[in-house]
C-alpha cells in the first residue's frame, strides 16, 4: 500500500503499478499513441513516468482487484523475504539498477517533448546527477522533491546514490 501521491518525482525514482493493472482514459490513450513504440525495460514503469511527467493525473487506488501472480522468472516484480531483499542488493551493486535508469532516462528524453516544462528540468537535472559528485547527488536528493513510496525503498535509494548506482 503506497500512501504517498503518484507525481512524476516518484516515477522517476519507481513505479508503483504493473501494467496489468492501469486502466487510461482517452487523453492517456492518444499520448501514449503519439508517442508510440519504445525500448524501455519497463513499459509499466515507463507509461507512469510518460503520463504523470506530461501532467496527466495518476490515481492509485490501494484495493486491490486482480490477484497477483509471481513466478520465479519475473524480471521485476514483488519479491518478499529476506533472501530475495539480498538478491535485490546484489544486483543493485551489479548495476542493474542503473541499466534500468540509463533505459528509462533515454526513452523519455526522446519523449520530452510531451512534457511538461518544470518536469523536463526535473529529468535533465536526474539525468546530470547520476554522473556527478557525491556532493552534487546528494543535493539534488534533498532538494528536488523526488521520493520513493516508502522510507526503506527512500533509504535504499540514497544508498544506491550514494554508490553512484542510479
Amino acid at each position: 500500500k503506497f500512501n504517498k501521491a503518484p507525481s512524476f518525482s516518484n516515477a522517476l525514482l519507481q513505479n508503483i503499478a504493473g501494467g496489468n493493472t492501469m486502466v487510461f482514459n482517452h487523453a492517456a490513450k492518444i499520448l501514449l499513441e503519439k508517442v508510440g513504440r519504445v525500448n524501455a525495460i519497463s513499459h509499466d514503469w515507463w507509461t507512469y513516468q510518460l503520463i504523470s511527467g506530461a501532467g496527466g493525473f495518476v490515481y492509485y487506488d490501494y484495493v486491490p482487484h486482480i490477484i497477483y501472480r509471481q513466478h520465479k522468472n519475473s524480471l521485476i516484480g514483488a519479491r518478499d523475504g529476506i533472501f530475495n531483499v539480498i538478491i535485490r542488493i546484489y544486483e543493485l551493486l551489479k548495476g542493474r539498477y542503473r541499466q534500468y535508469n540509463n533505459c528509462q532516462c533515454e526513452c523519455l528524453s526522446k519523449s520530452k517533448h510531451f512534457l511538461k516544462p518544470k518536469n523536463v528540468s526535473l529529468l535533465e537535472w536526474f539525468q546530470n546527477m547520476r554522473n556527478s559528485n557525491l556532493f552534487t547527488r546528494m543535493d539534488f536528493f534533498f532538494r528536488s522533491g523526488v521520493y520513493r513510496q516508502t522510507k526503506i525503498g527512500s533509504l535504499g535509494f540514497l544508498f544506491a546514490l550514494i554508490l553512484r548506482k542510479v
